[in-house]
């Protein structure tokens, strides 16, 4: 920490080292004295169950203090830099970008790793204090092996969206907290986000899946932290352009696929072991849920091609290689569904293209593209099957009509269901397409300024 310059800074405002130690101390001492209290205030024969209550009481408090504020701090010193200009400074000092991120990741949240390690060792003095605690002495150091990385991949997540001038810290701890209270069923249909979220669920119920299952889930936070720490770098070094290459953007999809794919195939053994919930959930509408989400994550390669300066990758070329990746979750569906995959594979690679020139007409016109197209695609992707779902119910539950499958969410759910068919569906969403394709076309001909078409205005201007 002491050779990198961005972690030093953050460091110092910290406090330093006395700071940190006066901190922690404080915080180890007020602990440790409580834990003192109820040793000698408890009897003999209640020790055991006291002490297992203040094991599991003491893995909540690592996550409060760990997760919740290393992620406020982390938050605070990437956006405290921006804000003052700081990190104007930092860009100048002889440093890589991958070592400012590093130093952001290591100096940002220092005083949530003092935490971490004073709950540590306030574990240690429990099980010394008595080592016949439920939880035994192996399953907490997993437990905490867990959460450490689970919070360097919720730090890169905030390094990443905070150096793109987007406060995610607050958005990120509701998510986590609404995963938490609901046990984890606001991700039942997309086992992907589940397996990203999953320490929350599982050490909330104190209860451990098979070794293998953390191993996975853990390599996947890895893996996704990795892109996102990349991302970061790159938009450290260059401001102006998007975190994400259209490279970036199609490794990032595929390895959301792959960790889809794996969350999908084992998912029986993951949702036992939280609530009980979701071991009864279609597979089938997991696998169509999940590759509309990788759809839309097709947003971020298509956005960086279209604003990324010549010369750069044809954004429909990579709207097309972010469909084909998506359809690699097929892989976890039997084989006897192929002429279902088939259209499945048309509906995900129509609405790629939709997006790819729904962003192109907008990019063209205004620097809000991304917001506007994700407003318009979220009213088409649902919002037919949504309106055909009220008259579902009032009709009780008869049958559903063509109208919900003209949403690419409606399509991909039922489809399934042999008493459909989403042909029908399927021609209005290319001629949805065909229809955004002209516009975009009409556009460009008749726009009469000097900003290259299919390109950023600020981008048009700076050049």
């Amino acid at each position: 920490m002491l050779f990198n310059s961005v972690a030093y800074a953050q460091f110092r405002l910290h406090g330093g080292v006395r700071g940190i130690l006066v901190a922690a101390g404080a915080y180890f001492a007020a602990l440790a004295l409580g834990v003192g209290i109820v040793y000698s205030s408890t009897e003999t024969r209640y020790r055991i169950d006291t002490f297992s209550e203040l094991a599991d009481g003491l893995i909540a408090l690592q996550v409060l203090m760990y997760l919740f504020v290393g992620m406020q701090s982390m938050s605070t010193a990437v956006e405290g830099d921006k804000s003052s200009n700081m990190i104007e400074s930092h860009r100048m000092t002889p440093i890589s970008a991958g070592n400012a991120v590093l130093g952001y990741l290591g100096g940002g949240p220092c005083q949530a790793y003092a935490f971490f390690m004073v709950n540590c060792l306030l574990g240690v003095l429990l099980y010394v204090l008595e080592p016949r605690i439920r939880m035994t002495l192996s399953e907490a150091v997993l437990i905490n092996c867990v959460l450490f990385v689970f919070g360097m991949f919720l730090f890169s997540l905030i390094i990443c969206w905070g150096l793109a001038g987007r406060k995610v810290a607050r958005y990120v701890i509701g998510i986590i907290i609404l995963a938490w209270i609901s046990g984890g069923q606001v991700f039942t249909y997309v086992p992907g986000m589940s397996f990203l979220v999953s320490p929350v669920l599982w050490v909330e119920r104190w209860m451990q899946p098979p070794d293998w299952v953390f191993a996975m889930a853990m390599g996947a936070q890895v893996a996704v932290g990795a892109i996102l720490l990349i991302a970061g770098a790159r938009k450290y070094r260059y401001p102006n352009l998007p975190a994400f290459t259209a490279t970036l953007g199609l490794i990032f999809i595929a390895i959301m696929t792959m960790v889809s794919g794996l969350a999908i195939h084992v998912w029986q053994n993951m949702s036992r072991y939280s609530y009980g919930w979701g071991t009864s959930v279609d597979m089938l509408s997991q696998f169509s849920c999940s590759i509309l989400m990788l759809a839309w994550l097709g947003m971020v390669p298509v956005l960086a091609a279209i604003r990324q300066p010549q010369p750069r990758m044809n954004p429909v070329l990579v709207g097309i290689l972010s469909a084909c990746i998506s359809c690699g979750l097929m892989a976890v569906v039997p084989d006897q569904h192929w002429q279902i995959l088939l259209i499945i594979a048309a509906i995900v690679l129509v609405f790629e293209l939709t997006m790819v020139y729904l962003l192109r007409f907008f990019e063209s016109w205004t620097p809000k593209a991304p917001m506007l197209s994700f407003a318009l695609l979220a009213i088409y992707s649902g919002g037919p099957f949504i309106l055909d779902a009220f008259r579902y119910s009032e009709n009780g539950g008869q049958r559903w009509t063509t109208l919900a499958t003209i949403s690419p969410m409606g399509a991909l759910l039922l489809v399934w269901d042999k008493h459909y068919s989403v042909t029908a569906g399927l021609v209005v969403q290319v001629v949805v397409l065909a229809g955004v394709i002209a516009l975009y076309y009409l556009a460009r001909r008749g726009k009469s300024s000097g900003a290259l078409p299919g390109s950023s205005p600020m981008l048009s201007q700076s050049a």
